[in-house]
């Protein structure tokens, strides 16, 4: 995976674009020495989306299954404030 420092990115910017959307390659991006962006395809994005999106679904319904009372997620939402 390749890795460039944020402040340098400008310059590299058609090879980022490059490995990202030719390559399917994730970028890293680093500031101060530490690893803060990863620039990623959108399909591959996408299928992280379906993925943590199957995982919430699963846990939804594991929750559901659950022995005693199901709270409304409209009440949770009021007595959160939300």
């Amino acid at each position: 995976m390749a890795s460039y420092n944020i402040t340098k990115a400008r310059e590299y910017l058609s090879v980022i674009f490059s490995k990202v959307f030719h390559q399917h390659e994730p970028v890293v991006l680093s500031r101060y020495g530490r690893e803060e962006v990863v620039v990623i395809d959108r399909e591959t994005w996408d299928r992280l989306r379906a993925l943590e999106d199957a995982a919430d679904i699963k846990a939804a319904d594991r929750a559901m299954s659950e022995k005693g009372e199901n709270i409304p997620y409209e009440q949770v939402r009021e007595e959160l404030g939300l």
